[in-house]
């Protein structure tokens, strides 16, 4: 099971490099770039952010399973809880693309102005959606966060850099908004949700993880 499981990792990994490469290339070839603002566009980008989100658990899982003598199911009744978790974490990445690609097509001169147009009824489609991110990122931040807390005992660490990195994900998305999103802010806080993702899925395997190949070194 241990090599099935492994094999498994690896080859989903590969898929999703390729599915990844094929998404890259579709937006330049349909030229889904630079100041397109299509409806065409709105979907491809968070498509593709959700798909390296896939890659990133994908490799996570791999590497988890490489590291040591130690296998995982999925069964349990953490499943939902993980598989919520999963969806949040999605949302909140497909969200983030949408809300980043608005800022960058229709920048606003001040906060006061952006905000404004989020909710003004002739602003483009993109720009009012953007209230949408600020709204998923709060409840599925605090749903990681009490779930991890309730399952601190499998992973105690890991529960704590969930906790915290949601913590200061919140924090930089607020200065992003505030400063207008430059580009440096919008970079880490890619980086930020690439590492709550990361967190997100070893913590999964943990609670998943066979008792019979359970490591004693304390994650």
């Amino acid at each position: 099971m241990k090599g099935s499981q492994r094999r498994m990792a690896a080859l989903t990994t590969g898929v999703a490099i390729i599915i990844e490469a094929l998404l890259g290339a579709w937006l330049v070839l349909a030229e889904l770039v630079a100041d397109d603002a299509s409806v065409m566009r709105a979907i491809s980008v968070p498509v593709h952010l959700v798909n390296t989100f896939f890659l990133l658990g994908a490799l996570t899982v791999t590497a988890w399973l490489l590291s040591g003598d130690r296998t995982f199911r999925w069964q349990g009744p953490d499943r939902r809880m993980i598989s919520l978790g999963v969806l949040g974490l999605v949302l909140i990445g497909a969200s983030g693309a949408v809300t980043a690609l608005a800022g960058t097509l229709f920048p606003s001169e001040s906060f006061a102005e952006g905000f404004a147009r989020d909710f003004d009824a002739t602003s483009h489609f993109l720009t009012r959606l953007r209230i949408l991110h600020p709204i998923v990122a709060i409840l599925s931040g605090v749903y990681l966060m009490t779930q991890a807390q309730r399952r601190k005992d499998v992973a105690p660490r890991l529960a704590t850099s969930i906790t915290g990195l949601v913590a200061v994900q919140w924090g930089v998305g607020f200065l992003n908004v505030v400063t207008l999103t430059p580009l440096a802010a919008q970079v880490i806080h890619l980086l930020l949700a690439d590492l709550l993702l990361v967190a997100w899925v070893l913590f999964a395997t943990e609670l998943m993880q066979d008792a019979d190949s359970r490591d004693s070194v304390e994650v």
